[in-house]
């Protein structure tokens, strides 16, 4: 994480004690980030801990024939901060992200105009299959179920 200020950014984040508040807010519920507290105190002990156990996320991409689908984006978006995480998937079908921390993410891959979501949770080392098919009449792609594992 030397160097990387998001990724050090992402784990102070995630790793925060929130501390619920309505100040300067419209609603009379308090919430976790808030323009008086922001994400929360910062917990130390728990940023170096996820510091030292990221996970992985391995987002492979077939069409109905089990084939591996390459050059498509697959972007994990952290539900939590917003912070996006981007790869390709390669010859293979599969996307890699080395660096990833536990959490919520909603997944995205897309080829051109056409658009598949899902979301996946990195409680532990995390690998999405989702599949995607030709339609008949056009021969551009259409969603298919996503199996995403927590």
């Amino acid at each position: 994480m030397i160097g990387n200020v998001d990724l050090t950014e992402q784990v102070l984040i995630k790793s925060a004690t929130p501390v619920l508040d309505n100040q300067c807010l419209p609603g009379p519920t308090p919430v976790s980030p808030n323009p008086a507290y922001g994400y929360g105190l910062l917990d130390i002990y728990a940023a170096v801990q996820m510091a030292l156990t990221p996970r992985q996320a391995a987002v492979k991409v077939t069409n109905t024939a089990d084939e591996p689908q390459d050059q498509l984006n697959v972007v994990l978006v952290d539900k939590l901060t917003g912070y996006a995480y981007r790869a390709e998937t390669g010859f293979d079908g599969v996307a890699r992200i080395p660096l990833l921390y536990h959490g919520t993410y909603s997944l995205r891959i897309s080829e051109g105009g056409t658009c598949w979501s899902s979301t996946i949770s990195a409680s532990r080392p995390a690998q999405s299959r989702c599949g995607k098919r030709p339609t008949a009449s056009s021969g551009t792609s259409s969603p298919s179920s996503c199996s995403c594992p927590r």
